[in-house]
């Protein structure tokens, strides 16, 4: 097993499998029993266009993006997230129609 510091994924970019960089990884959400990643708290990209995806992901607080772990298909130098699976998350917590 690879062992990968969180501190290590602390700014790495957040991009779709389409294309559209979704932000830049700030935290993350753990499970304190079990110990599995929840979701990814992203620092937004402002401007540009974003798939509606992205638009409609929660925000925390301070505006960071909310993403699924659910959602990631791959860590690696970059972080990359599954549309699909974005859009499969956002119409099972109703926010998106």
């Amino acid at each position: 097993m690879v062992r990968v510091y969180a501190s290590s994924l602390r700014g790495r970019e957040v991009v779709s499998d389409k294309g559209y960089t979704i932000g830049f990884l700030f935290d993350l959400v753990i499970n304190e029993v079990n110990g599995k990643i929840i979701a990814l708290i992203c620092e937004p990209v402002e401007g540009g266009e974003q798939p509606v995806t992205v638009q409609k992901l929660p925000r925390d607080k301070m505006g960071n993006l909310i993403v699924p772990f659910s959602a990631v298909k791959s860590m690696g130098g970059m972080i990359l997230v599954s549309e699909k699976l974005l859009k499969i998350h956002l119409l099972k917590i109703g926010r998106l129609k």
